[in-house]
């Protein structure tokens, strides 16, 4: 990922007004384009870097890469393992009646 090339400095850094496309984080806000203060690279960061909350980043160099994962394919994955799990929690409460209905039985 993208990510493993980000240096210590990437967290100082400095937002530009460039007519940029929207770029969204994993958390659904909107990345503003920022330059790195020891690299001078450019690249999109969550709002909230320092929470640790989301963690999104992304060198400008590399929109557009169709293998980086994108937020809105992460918030799909995201509610479908939440559908998952929500199944999974039925499944769980039905089989716990049914183990008390034997109980009873025996």
């Amino acid at each position: 990922m993208a990510s493993s090339s980000a240096s210590s400095g990437t967290k100082e850094r400095k937002s530009t007004t460039n007519h940029e496309p929207a770029v969204y984080c994993w958390c659904g806000l909107k990345a503003p384009l920022c330059v790195g203060r020891e690299s001078g690279r450019q690249f999109y960061g969550c709002q909230k870097w320092l929470g640790d909350e989301c963690s999104y980043f992304l060198w400008k160099e590399d929109l557009g890469r169709e293998d980086i994962i994108r937020p809105s394919h992460k918030k799909d994955k995201l509610n479908e393992v939440k559908i998952i799990v929500e199944g999974l929690v039925q499944r769980i409460s039905h089989v716990q009646e049914d183990v008390k209905c034997v109980k009873t039985f025996l």
